[in-house]
């Protein structure tokens, strides 16, 4: 069984590793509702888990997921306009990370409005450690 908590923390350390100094971990909240206990996702944006910012390095924002889950995070993260808001698209990382049992296989998303399907899956694993 995949412990999601630890895979997501292996991925922020990951980003630390690459250089990253400020990175932000979108961390499940419990709610209480009529009498039960709920965990709702915190995904900024609805489909992001972590993200890093370095003064070097472009910023980066990764989904991570298992295998079974790259197609679904694929499509909302088509769904999101990332060219708005004055953000420098030239300077945006949008990515994937597909848990695999030896490193994160990493999706790269180049689209920039609804709807764009443009990804490159890149040929290095990034280690986990």
């Amino acid at each position: 069984m995949v412990d999601w908590k630890k895979i997501e923390m292996w991925g922020e350390y990951a980003l630390r590793k690459l250089g990253y100094e400020d990175v932000h971990h979108a961390r499940p909240s419990k709610q209480k509702r009529g009498g039960r206990w709920y965990t709702a996702s915190n995904d900024v944006w609805g489909c992001i888990d972590l993200m890093g910012t370095s003064d070097a390095l472009p910023e980066r924002r990764v989904q991570v997921c298992q295998t079974s889950g790259v197609s679904k995070h694929r499509r909302a993260i088509e769904m999101v306009h990332w060219n708005r808001g004055g953000i420098r698209t030239e300077a945006l990382l949008i990515e994937i990370w597909e848990y695999r049992k030896l490193g994160f296989r990493v999706h790269r998303y180049h689209g920039l409005y609804v709807g764009d399907r443009h990804w490159t899956v890149l040929p290095e694993l990034i280690p986990i450690e």
